[in-house]
């Protein structure tokens, strides 16, 4: 096996740990799986799924950092969408279909 083969086995388990490693997380990517181009603010989300705030950006830290999301500023507004690009986005969106 080669080391690029390797680092990305790695970079793999990475992404699936960081995408389903909380049921905070959980809860978020079945927000913006179900409706995949719209974007989000952290209120909206607060109010979709019921979490903390903080448990919110915390997440959404992690998500932007995985390149799952992307995030935008609009006056004093920070939104939140999904890039659909993605490597994972179709199966990641299917599987949240099919559980949700």
């Amino acid at each position: 096996m080669s080391l690029t083969t390797i680092l990305s086995h790695n970079d793999s388990k990475e992404t699936l740990s960081a995408l389903f490693a909380s049921s905070a997380r959980v809860s978020l990517l079945q927000v913006f799986m179900l409706d995949p181009v719209r974007a989000y603010y952290q209120r909206q989300l607060e109010q979709a799924t019921g979490l903390a705030i903080r448990a919110i950006q915390r997440e959404l830290e992690r998500m932007v950092s995985i390149g799952l999301l992307f995030r935008h500023v609009e006056g004093n507004r920070t939104y939140h969408q999904v890039d659909m690009e993605f490597p994972l986005f179709p199966e990641l969106r299917n599987i949240i279909l099919k559980t949700s």
